[in-house]
C-alpha cells in the first residue's frame, strides 16, 4: 500500500508525484543488481520530502527514475495523475517543463565549453520560452535571484567557486519555471560554510515560489532543517515514513535509530544513545532474506528472514516496515 502525502497541518493532502511499487534493477536479468526494490511514497503539492540512507540504498536511482532520466524497471510514475512510467521521449516531452533536478556536482553538471547565459539559456530556448532581449533579462533575473550578477552571463563555469556554480544549477532549474524538482544531494560537494549558504537559498526560493521538492541527502541535519517529511531508504527499500519533527523525535524504525544516533551533533548537551550498526551493508546483488535490513538489526528475531515487512501505517502520518512493534 503506498504512504499518502500529507498536508503543512498533517492531513492528507492530493499527491503532486505519486511513487507506487517502484523497481529499478541493473545489470544480467537472472541474477540483478536491485538499486531500487518496491519502493511507494507521495509528495504533495508545495511539499519538500527528504529522501535519505546510506550510500548505496538508492536514493540517486529514485530521483533520476522519476524524471525519466533512466528507464524504471516497473511501478508507476504518477505526475498528477498521469502515470510517466511507460512515456517514451517524444511523449515525456511535454512534461519535462514541470520536473527539473539540481545535481549533486557542480563541477560535472555544467557544461565546461558554455558560457553562463548560454547554460541557463539552453532551457528557455529548449521549451521555446523566450527570445531576444526578453530572453537576457530572463537570465539576468535568474542569476540575481541566487544571489549572482548579471554581468556572470559572461563568464564560464571554471571562473566561479564551486557555492556559485551550485547557484547557476539552481539557476537553470528554475529558468522554465518547473512545478517538482528534485535536489539529488546539492550540497554534499560544498563546504561546509557554503552548505549553509545554498540550504538557505533553497529554503527561500521554497517559500517565494511554492516549490514542490523531492530533497536527497545524507545529512540528517540538513533534512531536518529543510524539510516536511522524510523517507528513509535502506538498500532499495522504504524502511520509515514519517513527518520530520515526529521523526527526530522518536524515531520507530531501528534503522532509522541508528542513522540519528551515528549522526553528530553541533550541541555538546544535546546527548543522542549510540547504537552503531554491526557489519557492511550486503550486496543489492544479493540481499537477505525477508527484511534486508536484519543482518545489521539489533532487534531481529528469525521471523526477520522469512517475511519481508510491508510499509504500513502505525500511527496518523507514520509508516513503518517493521515486523516488531514492541522495541521502539
Amino acid at each position: 500500500m503506498n504512504a499518502p502525502s500529507m498536508s503543512g497541518n498533517g492531513l492528507p493532502a492530493e499527491p503532486m508525484i505519486e511513487i507506487v511499487g517502484l523497481k529499478k534493477y541493473f545489470g544480467h536479468q537472472h541474477r540483478p543488481v536491485r538499486a531500487v526494490d518496491n519502493v511507494s511514497f507521495s509528495i504533495a503539492r508545495g511539499e519538500v520530502v527528504g529522501l535519505v540512507g546510506e550510500s548505496g540504498s538508492g536514493k540517486s536511482t529514485i530521483g533520476r527514475s522519476i524524471l525519466k532520466l533512466i528507464e524504471p524497471t516497473a511501478g508507476q510514475i504518477l505526475y498528477q495523475g498521469k502515470d510517466l512510467a511507460g512515456l517514451g521521449p517524444r511523449a515525456m516531452r511535454p512534461y519535462r517543463r514541470d520536473l527539473q533536478i539540481i545535481f549533486q556536482d557542480p563541477y560535472a553538471s555544467l557544461n565546461p565549453r558554455l558560457r553562463i547565459g548560454a547554460i541557463i539559456g539552453e532551457a528557455l530556448d529548449t521549451h521555446k520560452l523566450k527570445q531576444g532581449a526578453a530572453r537576457r533579462e530572463r537570465i539576468a533575473e535568474l542569476l540575481q535571484l541566487v544571489g549572482l550578477s548579471a554581468e556572470h552571463v559572461k563568464r564560464f563555469p571554471y571562473e566561479f567557486s564551486g557555492g556559485q556554480r551550485q547557484r547557476i544549477g539552481i539557476a537553470r532549474a528554475l529558468a522554465v519555471e518547473p512545478k517538482f524538482i528534485v535536489a539529488d544531494e546539492p550540497v554534499s560537494a560544498l563546504d561546509v560554510s557554503i552548505q549553509a549558504q545554498v540550504i538557505n537559498l533553497l529554503q527561500d526560493l521554497r517559500q517565494q515560489f511554492g516549490l514542490t521538492m523531492l530533497f536527497i541527502s545524507h545529512d540528517l541535519d540538513v533534512v531536518e532543517y529543510l524539510c516536511d517529511r522524510i523517507v528513509v531508504l535502506y538498500l532499495g527499500r522504504v524502511m520509515e515514513i514519517a513527518p520530520s519533527a515526529e521523526l527526530y523525535r522518536a524515531p520507530r524504525h531501528p534503522y532509522t535509530e541508528a542513522l540519528l544516533g551515528a549522526s553528530p551533533r553541533p550541541d555538546p548537551d544535546a546527548r543522542r544513545e549510540r547504537k552503531l550498526l554491526q557489519g557492511d551493508i550486503p550486496s543489492p546483488i544479493d540481499p537477505p532474506s525477508g527484511c534486508v535490513f536484519r543482518t545489521r538489526c539489533p532487534y531481529a528475531i528469525p521471523a526477520c528472514s522469512e517475511t519481508v515487512p510491508p510499509l504500513r501505517e502505525i500511527s496518523p502520518g507514520r509508516w513503518k516496515a517493521c515486523l516488531r512493534d514492541d522495541v521502539l
